[in-house]
């Protein structure tokens, strides 16, 4: 028997610990349904070109999710011991790659944000999550995940949901022609498909024709 051989063994603890319990449970469990949808990101794209201060791509993605969640209380939701918690905020989480492993930290009440105060969020957790310096506060209370994978060159892909909230949005890169997948992921027992469909019909329509008014 061929016996490879290792370089090092990495001993899973802590937070990194608890994400892989919380996604091997997911996948497991939740009875998950997939929809994607194509976004032209043009007027994005002008939009931030056209200020002072650049917002990250992710900013405008998390603004448009957690406008389309104020009208969408069943995507913006926990399902933990077979109750729905309706979420009153759009706690959005992040996904940050690491040297360690994926972390979601939570931009607070992303729905009360600026564009220049979500990106500054953004970069600030990103650090601390780089850095191994996230705190509990910063990875709890999520209601709605955003994992965007455009930078690395993903046309589209599927994303798994990081329970107890109920769906999360996968970003795909942002084409030639200036268009970009977005893939929806949600938990089934919770809401259905075209209650999905509506969801990402509304963040498609932020994200085509409401960037340029985002403060």
């Amino acid at each position: 028997m061929r016996v490879p051989k290792i370089r090092e063994k990495v001993q899973l603890e802590g937070i990194r610990r608890t994400i892989s319990e919380r996604l091997s449970y997911s996948h497991r469990e939740i009875p998950a349904a997939y929809l994607t949808m194509d976004v032209d990101m043009g007027k994005v794209l002008s939009d931030r070109e056209r200020r002072q201060e650049k917002p990250s791509i992710n900013a405008y993605i998390v603004k448009a999710c957690a406008s389309a969640l104020m009208n969408h209380p069943y995507v913006n939701s926990t399902f933990e011991d077979d109750t729905i918690s309706l979420a009153a905020e759009a706690n959005v989480c992040i996904a940050v790659d690491t040297p360690r492993g994926l972390f979601a930290p939570v931009i607070g009440q992303a729905e009360t944000k600026s564009l220049s105060q979500i990106t500054k969020e953004i970069n600030d957790l990103a650090q601390k999550a780089r850095e191994g310096q996230l705190e509990l506060y910063d990875m709890t209370g999520g209601t709605f995940t955003v994992s965007n994978l455009g930078s690395f060159g993903i046309e589209y892909f599927i994303p798994i949901i990081n329970p107890p909230q109920t769906a999360i949005l996968g970003i795909g890169r942002i084409r030639e022609n200036g268009h970009s997948y977005i893939t929806l992921s949600m938990d089934h027992r919770v809401f259905d498909g075209a209650e999905g469909a509506r969801f990402l019909s509304d963040v498609k329509k932020e994200l085509e024709e409401k960037a340029s008014s985002y403060s």
